[in-house]
């Protein structure tokens, strides 16, 4: 079922009611926020509080398959319990094979790959691996992850292999910061490709 707002322009009363609510002061100069300004506002303002505080925002807590690539002792499985409280699902293998054998079984709701690249022997042959990945499954976002890393990189710099890179080790902030960094730009990417950009 789909949200409809309706803004309270058309319901002068509401709107009265609100003013009065936060006082003249409040609404000097200023038209009043219509009830679709003020949803937007508020669910902004709260996956914004959700990553400062270092959990997932809720849809994404809800909806989420996350599988973890890494060899027994990464610092990335570091996370797997407050992950597993804050998702769906959450598994984790040593082989990325594996990995593409079971998310192919997951159905197609929200799923996110995080692979610490220390997994890969040979980095050359395995990123290509991780490229082919990519093309076989496009619907899901991937998040890289390694210690060799010099720093976070939240952009679509590597968009050819991951949605986000992380640095190992790092803290729950910084992991959750990475997975919805690479959310955003997942579904960003997949708006342009939509619209022909």
């Amino acid at each position: 079922m789909q949200n409809i707002f309706f803004p309270t322009t058309r319901y002068p009363r509401l709107t009265r009611l609100r003013a009065a609510e936060k006082g003249p002061a409040a609404n000097e100069g200023r038209a009043p926020r219509s009830f679709l300004e003020e949803t937007e506002f508020r669910h902004h303002a709260r996956v914004a509080r959700e990553k400062e505080s270092g959990s997932l925002p809720t849809q994404m807590a809800r909806d989420t398959v996350i599988l973890l690539v890494a060899n027994p002792g990464s610092p990335l499985l570091a996370h797997a319990d407050w992950l597993q409280r804050d998702c769906r699902y959450l598994g984790a293998v040593g082989d990325h094979a594996q990995a593409e054998v079971l998310l192919a079984g997951q159905p197609r709701t929200d799923r996110l790959l995080v692979v610490d690249l220390a997994v890969f022997v040979n980095i050359a042959s395995d990123i290509d691996r991780l490229i082919g990945f990519r093309r076989r499954q496009p619907d899901v976002p991937v998040v890289i992850a390694s210690t060799q890393f010099g720093c976070h990189d939240l952009s679509c710099e590597r968009a050819a292999i991951a949605d986000a890179s992380l640095k190992l080790p790092a803290s729950r902030k910084s992991t959750c910061l990475a997975l919805n960094s690479a959310l955003d730009n997942f579904f960003a990417k997949r708006s342009l490709i939509r619209l022909g950009g």
